[in-house]
């Protein structure tokens, strides 16, 4: 099996080292990578945009980075509301726009 490689400036998902998924934070913007697809991203004043849930395997990434870096947000707002109202939403007041 291919060792996969972490992007410069990434990190694996805490406690999921082994998962195929990782995250890239540079200038207070976090990005979820999931098997070399940007899957999510997070904004510095707490933006989420999640793009596709994908397969299963990176519906589990998304959960754990949504419980690591967006306060514990449940999975549905990402399935919901971003990806199917195609909205980003914003961790700290609720509040929702169109992308």
């Amino acid at each position: 099996m291919a060792k996969y490689t972490i992007l410069p400036g990434g990190k694996p998902l805490e406690g999921h080292e082994s998962a195929q998924a990782q995250v890239v934070t540079k200038d207070g913007i976090s990005v979820l990578v999931s098997y070399n697809t940007v899957v999510a991203r997070l904004d510095n004043e707490g933006w989420l945009t999640v793009y596709g849930l994908y397969s299963m395997t990176t519906r589990r990434h998304i959960r754990w980075f949504l419980a690591e870096y967006c306060n514990g947000t449940c999975f549905s707002v990402a399935r919901d509301v971003c990806v199917a109202d195609n909205m980003r939403y914003n961790i700290y007041t609720a509040e929702v726009q169109p992308i």
